[in-house]
């Protein structure tokens, strides 16, 4: 197909690369399926629909995409506008065949039956297994094409995780799981090891541990609730406790220490210059950070800064966001071995260990107290980043929140400090619940009754 052809299809399913790309799933007017590759500054993700009519000017790839449909780079969108929700389609948009009888197992491997080609392949049995009662989604392959793909996938997902694999790691032998625990149970085995190195007594001295940039909270949850540790997660996104957690709390009654405190904030220098920022980082009996993305490098210099014991787990390494690092050889530092290296070289005494889980394992960290470093300054990244996580929480969270604060055992929370400064209201009459007080100025307080009936 030649450059600039104008072509009109109904979008079925998108996805984006923040601030780069849009990919659209369409459905052409002929009923085939394409994918269509948009600049951000054409078409947003947010703007779309099910169903909406889009007309543009693009240019087909050379090659078809994995899931064997036609790719075009879309140069310019002519018209957007809102349509009929269109079926959902798998790709290749071939229909099931009927299951034969006395083959069903063979069929459908889980058991489930597909009623249809309209449904769309599961991600989670494609990845290994899918744990959902009842999934909506197909548990079988439509066609040859489809499974040889993902027999593909599957065999080159395996070779990047051997690429990816540490050969000082202890526990990529044995078994064939490589004697490693899923990936899952990184937070409960990343706990185990704090407890082990570090020692119970000395993560509960002084303020406890300070986690950063937790996510939802499930190492803060496995070193308070599950193993005696205070612990204080800063995150600047709000945390829920789940069912499983909030079940837990209920049993141990008045024999725990209830749930973590969680402060919603980013660590930079505000936070330092912050009273409250200021204690807990002095005053820290270790600063972790399990996958904490970007913010890896500051917990390692805040750490060194106030000379504090530490462990990271690094995972994804955002060479454009920092690309001042350099390694002692003048190497950049792009991959996630060579950002290992590059923290284990800013300070002498730094040591290195392996989690005995999938998935980025190693452990860079520091056992104990040393003589702070106040001339030290927080790593930064590009001066526009904003991490999206607190972008999409500026969004989300905007006005009240009054829903999110009536949950009973919700963790401590302290209001958002994100940038731009926006403000937060947060009602102040909540529903009746034995659990909760509020105190002013916007804070929840978790506290436990004398007596309390749990059914």
């Amino acid at each position: 197909m030649t450059e600039g052809c104008e072509l009109t299809a109904t979008a079925l399913r998108w996805r984006s690369i923040p601030q780069r790309y849009t990919f659209v799933d369409a459905l052409a007017l002929d009923g085939e399926e394409w994918q269509l590759c948009f600049a951000v500054a054409e078409l947003v993700a947010s703007d779309l629909a099910a169903g909406s009519l889009i007309r543009f000017v693009a240019q087909e790839e050379p090659q078809r995409t994995r899931r064997g449909l036609r790719a075009f780079q879309c140069s310019k969108l002519l018209e957007h506008r809102a349509g009929p929700p269109p079926p959902l389609l798998c790709a290749p948009c071939y229909p099931l065949p009927p299951p034969q009888e006395g083959n069903h197992a063979a069929a459908v491997q889980t058991g489930d039956e597909p009623s249809s080609g309209s449904v769309a392949l599961c991600k989670h049995w494609v990845r290994g297994g899918c744990s959902t009662t009842g999934c909506a989604f197909r548990h079988a392959f439509a066609n040859e094409h489809e499974k040889r793909t993902v027999r593909e996938a599957r065999l080159r997902w395996a070779a990047q995780r051997k690429a990816h694999e540490d050969a000082d790691d202890p526990f990529v032998s044995g078994g064939e799981s490589g004697g490693k625990s899923a990936h899952g149970q990184r937070h409960a085995e990343f706990a185990a090891w704090l407890l082990q190195t570090f020692g119970a007594e000395v993560l509960r001295g002084g303020s406890g541990v300070l986690d950063v940039a937790g996510g939802g909270g499930d190492l803060a949850f496995e070193l308070q609730c599950r193993n005696g540790v205070r612990t204080t997660l800063l995150e600047p996104r709000e945390v829920r406790l789940d069912s499983r957690q909030r079940k837990w709390l209920r049993k141990q009654g008045e024999g725990g220490l209830g749930a973590y405190r969680h402060l919603r904030d980013l660590l930079d220098e505000r936070f330092e210059e912050s009273d409250e920022g200021r204690r807990l980082l002095r005053e820290a009996a270790c600063v972790v950070g399990l996958h904490s993305d970007e913010a890896t490098e500051l917990i390692v210099d805040a750490a060194l800064k106030y000379g504090r014991p530490f462990a990271v787990v690094p995972c994804c390494v955002f060479p454009r966001l920092f690309p001042q690092r350099r390694l002692a050889n003048g190497g950049a530092v792009r991959t996630t071995a060579a950002f290992c290296d590059y923290l284990l070289q800013k300070a002498p005494g730094l040591e290195a260990g392996f989690l005995p889980v999938a998935g980025r394992n190693k452990v860079i960290f520091r056992r104990a107290a040393a003589p702070p470093q106040p001339e030290r300054r927080l790593a930064t990244a590009a001066a526009s980043y904003v991490p999206q996580s607190v972008a999409r929480s500026q969004e989300k969270f905007a006005g009240a929140r009054t829903e999110a604060s009536a949950s009973p055992n919700c963790p401590e929370v302290q209001p958002p400090r994100m940038p731009p400064p926006r403000v937060t209201r947060v009602a102040t009459r909540v529903p009746e619940c034995p659990f909760f007080s509020v105190s002013p100025p916007r804070v929840l307080v978790l506290f436990r009754p004398t007596a309390i009936s749990v059914n």
